[in-house]
């Protein structure tokens, strides 16, 4: 609970403001505001709802990458938040995408899949993480047999779909983004393939927060995760899901 003398000094602080721009509006001094126009990137696509609100959060430029055969990109930024990685191949031999930093790390496998791919990936970043990227300079070694494509997102939305929702989709995707509130949320699931069933739960601002499912082949089945300001729970707000699969696929999130 916040104390009353951080009521009080917060209460000063307020009246010192209103009097600053009180002043600075007498003194006919000329003001400048800042030009956001530049930084919307009308790429993002929430399925076709515009959650984003660029006065809140500065969007960013996707970046693409394309070619045939083994290949490794020029390096590029990751901010803090998290990133998406659509990729496609059409070669018939193996297709492995390795994230490293700047330094040469590994960081993280992004695919690794034999033939055609068309898919996307999700990872965190944040400072400190363990399970996902750091920010800074990173780049792509990509092994392929054949002609692919890679664009990198790195969304920034200032709110995601409210509860109860039902997603499907076919192999791996990244789903919409997410409200999640204080409570119990149940995740019902099924999946058609023969090989692994993966889902990760990633908060917007990067972090790691639960495995919501891990199988291999068929699977249907539910599981519950507690969100909440308490340890070992999901943080409110924002969220998204990482699918890793070889099949079709649904998710039913609903709150208890």
């Amino acid at each position: 609970m916040v104390s009353k003398k951080l009521l009080g000094i917060a209460a000063v602080l307020a009246v010192v403001v209103v009097i600053i721009i009180a002043a600075a509006a007498m003194s006919g001094g000329n003001s400048s505001a800042n030009d956001n126009s530049g930084t919307n990137n009308s790429n993002n696509n929430n399925g076709g709802t515009d959650n984003t609100d660029t006065n809140t959060r500065d969007q960013i430029a996707n970046v693409s990458y394309s070619g045939t055969g083994d290949k490794v990109s020029e390096k590029f930024e990751l901010q803090a938040g998290v990133t998406i990685f659509h990729m496609t191949h059409s070669g018939s031999s193996n297709f492995a995408v390795t994230l490293c930093n700047d330094t040469g790390g590994y960081v993280e496998l992004l695919a690794n899949e034999i033939g055609t791919y068309d898919g996307a990936t999700l990872i965190g970043v944040k400072d400190g993480n363990i399970v996902g990227a750091e920010p800074g300079k990173h780049y792509l070694d990509i092994d392929a047999d054949g002609a692919w494509s890679i664009i990198i997102e790195q969304p920034r939305v200032a709110s995601g779909a409210a509860l109860p929702q039902t997603l499907t989709g076919s192999g791996p995707e990244v789903s919409v983004p997410l409200q999640l509130t204080t409570g119990t949320v149940v995740f019902n699931m099924t999946h058609d393939g023969s090989s692994n069933f993966a889902v990760t739960l990633w908060s917007d601002s990067g972090a790691y927060e639960e495995l919501i499912a891990n199988e291999i082949g068929a699977y249907s089945g539910e599981t519950s995760v507690t969100v909440g300001n308490g340890i070992l729970q999901v943080a409110p707000g924002i969220a998204w899901l990482n699918v890793d699969a070889d099949g079709a696929w649904t998710i039913k999130i609903t709150k208890m």
